[in-house]
This record gives structure tokens, sequence and C-alpha cells, in this order.
């Protein structure tokens, strides 16, 4: 691929980062003197300073440029975006140790410890998409022994950095509205993305049994759910037909909050995807919970006289009689119909008439009862 003039600076961004492993690589040597080693831990400082420069000065026009700026990248960040370019490129294993990722753009084990945040689960490198941990990693692993390597999406930058590709320059943000639900349902999919990956790392095993309360939060990934709902009610507010959207008539009917609505999210999809309708009560509480404290009022959105429950959206089957956290859970029948209308033909069955009929239903005894009825 020929580089063009416009991947110049870029350039001499990696060269710095290429230096700077260099000389850390002579500190860390053991036959290097202390004089040198000091004159070199100078010359790090300084390298590092133009590399600052040079990032705040960058003004790429690829989508590079575009990702640097979005996510506001430091020296930091950039040098291990570096780091795992260099990997990519010049290993047939693309992912890498964070050990080792730390150790080459720090020259001390203080150092590589005061780093630690710039590979962390919430880091900005991870929440932009940037850096990927391997597949085969487990949750909770620590950050030192994980595996990462560059995104696709990183890696494709840089490429189209290097090629002089430039973005539209009258790219209009996507600020429309709706047109259909099923656009709006597909957003509400990728919020309810960031919903399971934040009820993962909260609720992970090995944190639920620590012998320490768990201070932690996870401020980037919590500031992206907030930000995509923002973006979800911009839309809505742009949608000329959003009055007819099923999921938001259901939502204003029923007063449904930002938590029911993500267990419906959650339960449709789960239906959609797996086709087995059924999710652990305790498995919701978790996906709508931001903490510990926030999980044990979660039990409050199952309750029977909750708008869930009560306008007969969710349906409970427990395993213990009135014992709510040890049922799975659905979507009634009805729901999923008025979710995922087709255009068939409507019912003109009202709200009140439907639950009236559900509630006579489950005060029968028996069918005969009901035919009983039936026959007055």
């Amino acid at each position: 691929m020929k580089k063009t003039p416009r991947a110049i600076p870029f350039g001499r961004m990696l060269d710095l980062c290429d230096e700077l492993q260099r000389i850390r690589s002579r500190i860390a040597d053991p036959t290097t003197g202390r004089d040198e080693r000091e004159r070199l831990r100078r010359q790090t400082q300084r390298q590092q300073l133009s590399l600052s420069r040079q990032l705040t000065a960058y003004r790429g026009r690829g989508p590079l440029g575009s990702l640097l700026r979005k996510h506001r990248l430091d020296a930091a960040e950039f040098e291990v975006l570096a780091v795992l370019l260099q990997r990519a490129v010049r290993a047939e294993e693309p992912e890498i140790e964070g050990r080792l990722i730390l150790g080459s753009i720090f020259d001390s084990s203080f150092g590589v410890l005061s780093g630690l945040h710039l590979l962390a689960e919430d880091a900005r490198l991870r929440t932009s998409g940037l850096v990927r941990v391997a597949t085969d990693q487990p949750l909770g692993i620590d950050v030192l022994e994980t595996r990462f390597r560059l995104s696709d999406l990183a890696l494709q930058a840089m490429r189209e950095e290097v090629a002089g590709r430039r973005l539209p320059r009258h790219r209009a943000e996507n600020v429309n509205g709706y047109r259909t639900q099923r656009e709006l349902l597909l957003d509400l999919r990728m919020l309810h993305n960031h919903y399971r990956r934040r009820s993962e790392l909260l609720f992970e095993p090995e944190r639920w049994r620590s012998l320490h309360p768990q201070t932690e939060t996870l401020p980037s990934l919590q500031k992206r759910i907030d930000e995509l709902w923002g973006e979800v009610r911009t839309r809505i507010l742009r949608s000329e037909p959003s009055a007819t959207f099923p999921l938001l008539s259901l939502v204003r009917e029923h007063k449904l909050g930002d938590a029911e609505t993500m267990v419906v999210v959650h339960l449709l999809f789960q239906e959609i995807y797996t086709g087995d309708p059924h999710s652990d009560v305790a498995e919701l509480m978790r996906l709508v919970s931001t903490d510990d404290a926030s999980l044990l009022r979660a039990r409050s959105l199952f309750h029977k006289d909750a708008p869930l429950q009560k306008a007969q959206i969710v349906v409970l089957e427990p395993f213990v009689e009135n014992r709510e956290l040890t049922a799975e859970a659905r979507l009634d029948d009805w729901v999923v119909a008025k979710l995922l209308d087709d255009g068939g033909v409507a019912t003109n069955i009202r709200t009140d008439e439907r639950m009236r009929w559900h509630q006579y239903l489950a005060d029968l005894d028996g069918s005969d009862g009901f035919f009983r009825d039936l026959d007055a």
C-alpha cells in the first residue's frame, strides 16, 4: 500500500513510539549504568512530551483521526495502540498479554502498576472498541494476564490513514427520527447489549463472593448507556409516526420506566434469538441494576402490583409459590404479538377487557365453571 503525504504525521507518531520502546529496552538492560539510565529517562520524558504535542496537533481527515478526536486518546493510550499495531503486523498471533503491553510503555514495575487503568474494562481503549480481548479469556481475569489485540476497526482505520482515505466532508450525523418500530427495537437491542455487559462485570461471581465490599464503578460504560438513551430519546422526538409504535404506546399506557422497558426488550430478543421465551427473574434484576444496592431494590419491579405484572406484560412462573426470585419470566402472548405486529388483522380488544379476561381465567377452579358460564 502506497504511503500518502497525509500519512506522514501518523508515521512520525509511530516512529516516536518505536523509539520510546528502544530507549526503555536500554533502561531495562542490567548492563546500563546508573548515569546512563537517568539520561535515558530524561530522553524518554522529552519524547513522551513530543508525542503528546503531535497527538494534540494531529488533524488526520480519515477514520483514524476521527477516532482519536472522538475518544480523546492521550499519548499513553496511543502507545498502547502502537504496541498492538506492531504485534498485528509482525507476529502470526495478534494477541499479546497485558503485562507485555505495559512493559513496553513503562520502564519500571511501579510504572506498569500505575498504567493498569489503560487496559481496564472501563478504559477508553476498550469501551471505544479500539482494543479487544481474546475471545477465550474468562471474565474477571487480571489485566496483566489478559491477552489483548488491536480491533479490526482500529487496524482498518490505520490502514486507511496510510492510504489517504478521507471521510465524506459533509457527512450528516444520524439525527433523523425512526421510520419504523423495527429501527427503534434495533437501537434498543444495542443499548440492551451494554446493559448485559455492565451486568456481567458488576455481578461476576468472583466479585460477588469477595470478602470486601466492591467500591469499583464502571463510569465509561455507564456513561455510554446514558448517551445511548439520550440518542434514542432524541430520535423518538423526531419520529413523526412514533405515536403508532406499539412499544412506545405500551410504555406510555403503563408508565414503564427505563428498567421495565429494558426487561421487555430483553425478553423479546431472548425469544427471537433463542426460541426460549424464559429468563430468570434474578438475571433480569441484575440486568437493570447499577450496583449491589440497586440489585436489592430491583425485586420491586416484579411485585404483583408493579406495572409489569399488574398490566400482565410479564408472566412469572415461580418454582416456589409467592417467591418472585425463584421464578422464570416471559412476555405474555399479547405483548409479543403487539411488539412483533406484522401488519395482520388487528384485534379490537381493549387493555381493560383483556385484563378482566385474564383475571377471570385465573379465578376459575376448573373447566366446569368455564363451560357453565358459557352456557349461561
